[in-house]
């Protein structure tokens, strides 16, 4: 009678026995089911034996196929279905790591199907069998998934991507200060994201950040110098101007003694100072 038989996705081969008193003959399968063949048929006095074999099916999707044995009038049908594989994907590694600079990430996936993939950043782009990783501007790390998926089944990687190096800087809070002859403290405000170098132009400051020593100035001459902040070709200063000190009050005449006849005359001083001074005569036959 006619039948069904059920194989495995991997190659099979069986027999099939019928008794007929006729010459049978087989017809094979149309060329589109070539993946079954009739192997062998031999007769003995009233049975005969069909040998079918079938090829592996490397395919996902079942398949199927018809053998069909003719004696005299009579014939007899078998529905041959082979099942497919189980589809699968494998990823051994799940996660990359990219510099801020981007490169390209190589994914070693092991399947039997075509898969979809689906990238849910715009920074990764496919890029023949790989995947590419633009730049990344920021300063801020970011990551990615890539995903490979087929029905339900669904292996996804992740791609961290490193962020942008910070510029270096060096910010000074204000440029000049001032300070008085008699010294005192600076309070210079830095603020950097690198290790700077701090040069300080004259002996007479000292310190470090935020607070510098302004040593008393015993000129009268007014000074100044800079404090240097730097870094590779980064340079940030400040100037420290201090005043002279006050010079001592001094009145000098150039004629201390002076003799004048009995008749009386006039006389000229040479007075030189640094104050507003006043004069004051002690008699009253001298103005």
């Amino acid at each position: 009678q006619d039948g069904d038989i059920v194989v495995g996705y991997v190659n099979g081969e069986f027999t099939i026995k019928f008794k007929t008193d006729a010459d049978a003959s087989i017809v094979k399968p149309s060329s589109d089911v070539s993946w079954i063949t009739v192997a062998t048929k031999t007769k003995a006095v009233t049975t005969q034996v069909v040998t079918i074999v079938v090829q592996p099916n490397t395919g996902v999707d079942s398949r199927h196929g018809n053998v069909t044995i003719k004696a005299g009038k009579s014939s007899l049908s078998f529905k041959i279905s082979q099942t497919g594989v189980t589809p699968k994907i494998d990823i051994a590694i799940t996660e990359y790591s990219v510099p801020a600079e981007g490169g390209k990430v190589s994914v070693n996936v092991e399947s039997n199907v075509t898969y979809q993939v689906a990238i849910d950043v715009d920074w990764i782009k496919k890029d023949g069998d790989g995947f590419k990783v633009e730049a990344n501007d920021s300063q801020a790390d970011r990551s990615g998934r890539i995903t490979f998926s087929y029905g339900e089944i669904s292996k996804s990687v992740t791609v961290t991507q490193a962020g942008k190096e910070e510029e270096p800087y060096i910010t000074v809070g204000g440029t000049s200060f001032s300070v008085p002859a008699a010294g005192g403290d600076v309070t210079v405000e830095v603020l950097s994201n690198v290790e700077y170098k701090t040069t300080i132009g004259a002996d007479w400051v000292s310190g470090a950040v935020p607070t510098f020593k302004v040593a008393a100035n015993s000129s009268t001459k007014e000074r100044s110098t800079t404090i240097t902040f730097s870094y590779e070709n980064i340079s940030k200063s400040v100037t420290i101007t201090q005043a002279g000190k006050p010079e001592d009050p001094y009145i000098n005449v150039d004629l201390p003694v002076v003799s004048v006849p009995a008749a009386g005359d006039s006389f000229t001083l040479d007075v030189t100072s640094n104050v507003q001074y006043e004069t004051s005569v002690s008699a009253s036959w001298v103005t």
